[in-house]
């Protein structure tokens, strides 16, 4: 971490977010353009490059798949090598304030960023060089599916970054309920899959130091399939499956945490299920931060509130962020659940 202070930094942050007249293909969407925030890293900073599939679609989007999310749907078109490193270029110039006190850097791409149709092995070196460049970064996460968390994938990335580093693939679970997850969602996402990830992460880190490789595992709390009786113990039980997951295989879990929110695929799928309310969410994650300190498994929490633009309701969103965001900020950092008392 820099020697900046909180005030002079969230100053610096600002101004790297601030809107670009740049050419729109290399700019991402201002919705894409991910704030910097704290978690128990330090700093965290999100990345969102183009997607080379088809379309520049997620393939389980494009194979109407997933229906709880708009993420998938991309930019509107494919990008090629050239575009997503000018991205590159262009991401290392907007939050040039910023980039030495970044501790944790999280890449998306609309979809899977280690499946090579998505994007290609040397594009993904370039972003980890540029990662390895951060004086402060520690910790990599990147978004993915179980298909494709597979060891030459991950050793490729460790190599790439040398020593010092812990690769985190991100894996959507969502629900650890295999009907809501495979039959609602439409994830297609076996148990088996799950396990098998999880093996293949103990492989890899068998041949790194400690703590090389790790896994965030998302949580969707209140999501389509549960009801205002069954959404927290949904959300408590997939966080104590995944941790019990980790425990099982010896890999350190963290968890994502996202209330939801109906995008326009999952709105025209799931009609009437309502957005999660903050006190639903409040009292959900203050039961996984119980359920990960009985269970010994140290895992980073974090709270996932900026949308990309997908939430179709816009003024209730603003409205929640204004209320909530002090809150889940403290909590990001220092995952205590107290921090989330008065939004219960």
């Amino acid at each position: 971490m820099s020697g900046d202070s909180d005030d002079g930094l969230l100053s610096k942050l600002h101004l790297a977010v601030m809107p670009s007249s740049a050419n729109p293909s290399i700019v991402p969407r201002s919705a894409s353009l991910f704030e910097p925030v704290r978690d128990r890293y330090g700093w965290r900073l999100a990345l969102v490059f183009g997607n080379r599939a088809p379309g520049g679609l997620c393939p389980y989007v494009a194979a109407q798949r997933c229906f709880h999310c708009d993420i998938g749907s991309g930019e509107g078109a494919a990008f090629d090598h050239m575009t997503n490193r000018k991205r590159l270029d262009w991401f290392r110039d907007h939050y040039q304030s910023c980039l030495a006190s970044i501790s944790h850097l999280v890449v998306y791409n609309s979809g899977s960023v280690l499946n090579r149709r998505e994007m290609p092995p040397e594009m993904l070196d370039e972003i980890l060089e540029f990662a390895r460049s951060l004086p402060a970064v520690r910790v990599i996460s990147l978004d993915s599916r179980e298909a494709y968390i597979r060891p030459v994938a991950l050793r490729r990335a460790l190599q790439c970054l040398g020593e010092g580093y812990v690769v985190r693939p991100i894996l959507g679970l969502e629900t650890a309920d295999d009907r809501i997850r495979n039959e609602v969602l439409q994830k297609a996402m076996s148990r088996t899959a799950i396990a098998r990830v999880f093996r293949d992460l103990r492989e890899v880190a068998a041949g790194y130091v400690a703590e090389s490789v790790g896994i965030d595992v998302n949580i969707l709390i209140a999501g389509p399939g549960t009801t205002s009786e069954t959404a927290i113990d949904d959300a408590t039980a997939t966080a104590r499956f995944a941790l019990s997951s980790g425990l099982e295989y010896g890999v350190k879990v963290d968890l994502n945490l996202h209330p939801y929110y109906a995008g326009h695929r999952a709105s025209a799928r799931f009609p009437d299920h309502l957005r999660c309310s903050l006190a639903t969410a409040a009292r959900a994650i203050s039961r996984i931060a119980d359920v990960v300190r009985s269970m010994s498994a140290g895992a980073s929490l974090f709270i996932g509130w900026q949308d990309e633009g997908h939430d179709r309701q816009p003024e209730e969103r603003h409205c929640e962020i204004q209320h909530a965001r002090a809150a889940f900020d403290c909590f990001n950092q220092m995952n205590d659940p107290g921090s989330l008392a008065d939004l219960e």
